[in-house]
């Protein structure tokens, strides 16, 4: 089975580096040549909560040939007009995309290779790019019960998702969802909350909650995530484990999105 990752970023480097140690043939595939090259020369280096140092096979998009049977989409959405009709090249009939990109891609994915070919999932822990050649995973990964959520677009869970699950649990646990399009939409909140307001205030997560005004602006852009969410026929999966009942976060931690005001 031929398989590749298209844009190695923080989480496609992590990813190609376990997926190749635990005995996968994987393409790492990318278009930042410095990245690249440094991966040639010395391999993948994965630091931070974990110590992972691997030979990978690393190419520039303008070194792939012939076609892959799966394909894991990790570069920005912004590019999938064009990446995906580039890899459109590179694939048969039969072929996989699985896109692991944030938001909710799955839908514009398949208008370009055709849903037959369209598969999704989100990622269930952090990392962030170093430099070429390293990155670094942010969170303790044995503290997941399982590392990625994936499935088809309609839910039915098919043989081709379980093989796709069987590769990324080269990495670590995996779910296989009947509600993929409602984890997408649960994860989005989740990267517009946190991350947005992050970047917006120039602080950590945990000072973005300490802040009433900035909690007061992570409920409307919650809220707006849902409305878009109902408004496409999906429902929102339960977020972080709130008891709704008691108001208390069962995950008993110190700071969490629950001390937001209610979505």
């Amino acid at each position: 089975m031929r398989i590749a990752i298209y844009g190695c970023g923080a989480m496609g480097t992590v990813i190609g580096a376990f997926l190749t140690q635990n005995g996968c043939m994987v393409d790492m595939i990318d278009s930042y040549e410095e990245h690249v090259n440094a991966m040639k020369r010395k391999g993948a280096e994965i630091t931070g909560t974990v110590n992972l140092h691997v030979k990978v096979n690393a190419i520039l998009p303008v070194e792939m040939t012939g076609v892959y049977d799966v394909i894991f989409l990790m570069t920005k959405q912004t590019a999938n007009s064009v990446v995906l009709n580039f890899l459109l090249n590179f694939m048969h009939e039969e072929s996989t995309v699985c896109t692991l990109q944030n938001g909710v891609p799955e839908p514009a994915v398949a208008e370009i290779i055709g849903t037959d070919r369209t598969v999704g999932g989100t990622i269930l822990w952090g990392a962030t790019f170093i430099k070429p050649g390293e990155s670094e995973v942010t969170q303790d990964l044995s503290r997941n019960d399982h590392l990625f959520e994936i499935g088809e677009m309609d839910g039915v869970i098919t043989p081709r998702i379980a093989k796709i699950a069987g590769i990324l649990n080269a990495m670590g646990p995996v779910q296989v969802t009947d509600h993929l399009m409602d984890s997408r939409w649960g994860k989005l909140i989740n990267n517009a909350c946190m991350s947005g307001m992050s970047a917006v205030t120039g602080g950590k997560f945990g000072e973005v909650l300490d802040n009433s005004v900035a909690r007061q602006c992570l409920s409307y852009i919650g809220r707006e995530v849902k409305r878009c969410c109902e408004a496409e026929s999906y429902r929102l999966p339960i977020l972080l484990h709130l008891n709704y009942r008691t108001k208390k976060c069962l995950r008993k931690t110190r700071k969490c999105f629950c001390r937001c005001i209610p979505i």
